[in-house]
């Protein structure tokens, strides 16, 4: 990902000038770890399953549901039905839950037992006395919601958008892409509406993401729709034709 530009301003303008820009595609500093490391979910998961079939100490048991999950004090106990319906049962030392937040293993066994992941506004209610906690305080914890689209962009062609009048300039497909999805994440520092948008992945797959805050008084889901996509991203990937002569 390169850097992350910080750019102030209220215009939708990508290549303004940062006011701050920090270099994550380096080891110097910081942690000592690389600053950024990201990966391609299905091709991640293609090889883990791969991996997971070619080893004589797994097995890989595709669209099964777990319905029960128990223990005692020597094994866990876990009960799916496979892909064709039918009940099974596994007995284990340790039972490994990977299926996220609203899945079986958080919702239906954890949290019943009393098993909770806290927002840090929940565990100060308990850390520090309410008489303690001031209204900066509270003002501090920070908690938005925001609408994130990963794209896939298709190279434009003189042949998929014949009017477009960046041809008649001599740029090539490429250069188009370069100009409207540049390099490195930009993060828009703009107080009416937030965002940040960026490539991410293998260069030759033409990945980008674009996120957004959704404001007090909106409705996620209806921000999420492609009439208000295309109103708040749209602005940010269109130049004015004076900027080419």
């Amino acid at each position: 990902m390169g850097r992350f530009n910080f750019i102030s301003g209220t215009e939708p303008v990508l290549e303004r000038r940062p006011f701050l820009a920090l270099d994550y595609s380096t080891t110097a500093g910081g942690t000592g770890h690389i600053g950024f490391l990201c990966h391609k979910q299905p091709i991640l998961e293609k090889n883990l399953r791969k991996a997971m079939s070619d080893n004589t100490f797994s097995t890989l048991k595709s669209e099964s549901t777990v319905y029960e999950l128990c223990e005692d004090e020597q094994w866990t106990y876990c009960k799916y039905r496979d892909a064709q319906g039918t009940e099974r049962r596994i007995r284990a030392r340790f039972f490994v839950g990977a299926d996220g937040k609203t899945g079986f293993t958080r919702k239906q066994y954890l949290e019943p037992k009393g098993v909770h992941m806290e927002k840090v506004t929940e565990y100060v209610a308990y850390a520090i006395p309410a008489d303690s906690i001031t209204d900066t305080m509270n003002r501090e914890f920070y908690e938005e919601t925001w609408v994130a689209l990963n794209w896939q962009i298709t190279l434009p062609t003189p042949e998929s958008h014949p009017e477009f009048s960046l041809w008649t300039l001599g740029y090539t497909p490429d250069e188009v892409y370069d100009l409207f999805f540049p390099y490195e994440f930009r993060f828009l520092c703009n107080p009416n509406r937030p965002a940040v948008c960026g490539r991410f992945g293998l260069q030759t797959d033409r990945l980008w993401r674009f996120e957004f805050v959704v404001r007090p008084g909106e409705d996620g889901y209806e921000m999420a729709k492609p009439e208000s996509i295309k109103n708040i991203v749209f602005p940010n990937v269109t130049h004015q034709g004076s900027r080419y002569g």
